[in-house]
């Protein structure tokens, strides 16, 4: 009975822990931040997306409430139909981001060429559903210039509107799984010069198959080529993802072909 009770406590503390974090992330997103931190570097904060309208503003905003400075937004966008793209558009101009439409299903590739049009020092990756604290960039940059860094990277949590079951597990995986080595889509940094010297995104892999997502393939490369303490994941710094992406069952499908973009190009 007590082991049960102890299991009980730990998932209920869980997701009581990833719904505060989370509602703290938004409620940062929303506000100007009290002082700004002038930085040496230039940050690019890319962010591919593809009919994005019921995120990506949201996503925009946090960006530009960062306390670190210089910030610049590429927004690298592959919608097909006017009326969403116009809706980027005018969500991205609220900003003063730049916007790109790359006319290409596949989010590497897309990724890719956004950080091509990027003349920031520093890269940095945003999924176009992902709200970020006001200290995340600085979070981000500081740990760049740890000797020997490479890549940094932070924790994700879910939004208050996730189900239970996958904030506590976010959330435990967080706290007791997560590797250092591990990399993902959301909010990783590195200098553009290391970024290019690996050879980006690999535009190659389809994400629907085993051990092919671009955002991992990533982080094996770096530590592949710099070693596994060349990454850095700060554990104080969390970005905040919609639950909109299933993991298996029927929705699979339905994820696939929203964030796998096959590389063919849009007439």
């Amino acid at each position: 009975m007590l082991p049960l009770i102890i299991a009980g406590s730990i998932l209920l503390a869980s997701s009581i822990y990833g719904d505060n974090k989370a509602a703290d992330i938004l409620r940062q997103a929303k506000n100007e931040p009290a002082y700004h931190i002038e930085g040496q570097e230039l940050v690019s904060v890319v962010i591919p997306t593809y009919y994005e309208g019921d995120y990506i503003e949201d996503a925009l905003e946090s960006i530009r409430h960062q306390i670190y400075t210089p910030i610049e937004i590429i927004v690298s966008d592959a919608t097909q139909e006017i009326e969403a793209i116009d809706e980027t558009r005018q969500f991205s101009d609220e900003v003063d981001a730049e916007i790109i439409h790359t006319w290409v299903k596949n989010v590497a590739m897309g990724t890719n060429l956004g950080a091509e049009q990027a003349t920031g020092d520093i890269l940095m990756f945003l999924d176009a559903d992902c709200i970020i604290p006001n200290d995340y960039v600085e979070k981000m940059v500081n740990a760049l210039h740890r000797e020997g860094i490479r890549l940094a990277h932070g924790l994700d949590v879910y939004t208050p509107d996730a189900p239970v079951t996958k904030q506590i597990g976010k959330t435990l995986w967080n706290v007791t799984g997560k590797p250092t080595a591990y990399t993902t889509g959301r909010g990783v940094a590195m200098y553009a010069q290391d970024f290019w010297l690996i050879g980006a995104y690999n535009e190659n892999l389809d994400p629907m198959k085993p051990h092919q997502r671009h955002d991992l393939d990533l982080g094996a490369r770096v530590a592949k080529t710099w070693g596994i303490g060349s990454i850095y994941l700060d554990k104080s710094a969390f970005a905040a993802e919609a639950p909109r992406r299933p993991f298996s069952g029927p929705g699979a499908a339905a994820w696939g072909e929203r964030a796998w973009r096959k590389g063919k190009v849009i007439d």
